[in-house]
């Protein structure tokens, strides 16, 4: 059964059996693996209502239902605090529907200046990121400190039909394994914005989890 919302001149529905599986998937299946793989983790944790995680959880009126699960991941170090330097932080969004589970990703690498704008400037022309380049920002915090923030941005999917929950699963760890590289990379560059290594580093893994398809 379909439910019908008119709004102006444009009718859209929802099914809101298919949007409960998708919560299903979301609420059973990915949240825990997602829990589960950051236990041990020490570079950074899950960010959420932990008393109502299905607010996180949105239905949208789309030619055909669509639920997106949206979460965030933080330096378990430096957490994002307002009025203070940003640290690198990532934001998810898984989208189900009747044709595709896609996952959306979003890193913010947060940079000191000092690390210098001839390296940003590899980041940010780098060929691998072609077609879907980083974008950057300039954040200054109440004592006008400036830090540098780098966008990368990817977005993969398998298609929805005869996806098992395990399949789902498998899927979206697979995802989260390249955001906890980029994680464990930046850090180790940020002891020293000198260290040409730990700078490639971060560079071969930033290109493994968001090179442009």
């Amino acid at each position: 059964m379909f439910h019908f919302y008119q709004s102006g001149y444009v009718m859209i529905h929802t099914h809101p059996a298919a949007t409960a599986d998708y919560h299903r998937l979301f609420l059973d299946h990915l949240r825990p693996a997602l829990i589960e793989r950051l236990h041990d983790n020490t570079e950074c944790f899950l960010v959420e209502d932990r008393e109502d995680p299905a607010s996180s959880i949105y239905d949208t009126f789309e030619a055909m239902p669509t639920s997106r699960w949206e979460f965030m991941l933080m330096d378990a170090d430096d957490p994002c605090i307002p009025g203070f330097d940003p640290p690198w932080f990532y934001r998810g969004t898984v989208e189900c529907n009747r044709m595709h589970m896609m996952v959306q990703s979003d890193f913010y690498l947060c940079l000191h200046p000092s690390i210098g704008f001839r390296r940003v400037r590899s980041l940010l022309a780098d060929p691998a990121f072609m077609g879907l380049p980083p974008a950057m920002s300039i954040e200054t915090d109440i004592d006008g400190n400036e830090s540098w923030t780098v966008k990368f941005h990817h977005g993969t999917g398998i298609g929805w039909q005869g996806l098992s929950p395990d399949s789902a699963r498998n899927y979206f760890l697979a995802v989260l394994e390249d955001t906890l590289d980029v994680f464990r990379a930046a850090r180790i560059f940020s002891r020293d914005y000198r260290d040409a290594t730990a700078f490639r580093s971060l560079r071969t893994v930033l290109r493994t989890a968001f090179e442009a398809m």
